[in-house]
Parts: C-alpha cells; structure tokens; sequence
C-alpha cells in the first residue's frame, strides 16, 4: 500500500510539473507579483513535508524571519520552495536535517534550502538546472531520481521573478540550494 501510495504521489506530483511548465512556456500562466511573506510560504511547505519528512525521521528546521517579505509571485516561491525542500527530503538519510533560512540583502532576499543528505560531486552541480541532461546523468546512484522537471521549474520561476538560483554541495555533507527574490518592485 505504502508503494502504491508513494507511485500516485509521484504520478500528481509529475503532472503538477508538466503542466505548470507548459503553462510557463505558453505565456499562459498569469505572474501576479506581491509582497510575499517568506516564513508563511516556508510554513505551508513545511506542514505538506511534514509527513514524508516524519516517515524518514528527518528535522525541518525553519530560520525565516516572520517579517521578510519578497516581491514575487506566491504561487511560483511556493512551487520552488516546495521543489526544493521535497528533494532535500528525498536525499537525505533518516534522522538528517533539512533547513530553510533566508536573509535580507539591500535589493534581494537570499533563500537557502539546506540538507545533511548525500550531496553532489561537482560535475553533477553543473548539470542540474538543464533541460538537455537526463536524471540518471546524475550522481552516482538513479535509485529515487525523479524528472529533473521540478529544478527546472525551479529556476523558471526563479528568473521570472528575476533572481537566481545556484546550488553548492560538498559530496557526503548534504547540498544547498540557495534563490534570490528581489525585495520590493522594480518600479
């Protein structure tokens, strides 16, 4: 049964993929920018991953701050958020941690998803974020890799709200991924 859940819930979750980015790359999905509360997105997250982050006796540990707020589009920080903490999961082993903190800069808020999973060799780094390399090009295990589609949502969405997204890892010592989020309108 726990197999058949966890093969539906990536089934949804890889449709949910496909059709927001078809909708991005339609010009059919609408960009409302707001000012955006960081640690509430961050909260939502947290309580969706909370179960999955539960079964595999993982910490999620929350450094927002209550009062940073971002200029962006809510639905699309929810969906990198989302993206990010649910592979941080997915790669760390059980008891790891996994931390979402941000901070603020004069023109952007830096976001940083943190986990103490398995890492990424270098080589691997510079092939994420592209839709040219296929998952199992990745890493030295394709047990538990997904489409890739979610990290380049990721960094559509990222660059629609004009920041950016990198990622760092020591291989064994977990990954970061950090986004930037300008902190008012360009305007």
């Amino acid at each position: 049964v726990t197999e058949m859940h966890a093969a539906a819930a990536g089934g949804v979750k890889l449709l949910d993929e496909l059709l927001q980015w078809a909708l991005v790359q339609s010009g059919s999905m609408t960009f409302l920018p707001e000012h955006v509360n960081l640690s509430e997105v961050t909260a939502e997250v947290f309580e969706l991953a909370s179960i999955q982050a539960a079964t595999k006796h993982l910490y999620l540990v929350d450094n927002v701050s209550e009062n940073l707020k971002a200029f962006a589009d809510r639905r699309m920080v929810a969906t990198i958020l989302r993206n990010l903490v649910t592979n941080a999961i997915k790669f760390t082993k059980p008891g790891g941690l996994v931390k979402v903190s941000a901070s603020k800069g004069d023109q952007f808020a830096t976001i940083t998803v943190a986990d103490s999973g398995v890492g990424l060799l270098q080589q691997d780094i510079d092939k994420l974020f592209r839709i040219d390399v296929k998952p199992t090009d990745i890493g030295v295990d394709s047990s538990g890799k997904g489409t890739g589609l979610g990290l380049i949502l990721c960094d559509e969405f990222v660059r629609r709200n004009g920041g950016t997204i990198a990622a760092r890892s020591v291989f064994g010592q977990g990954a970061e991924f950090t986004f930037t989020l300008p902190l008012s309108s360009p305007h």
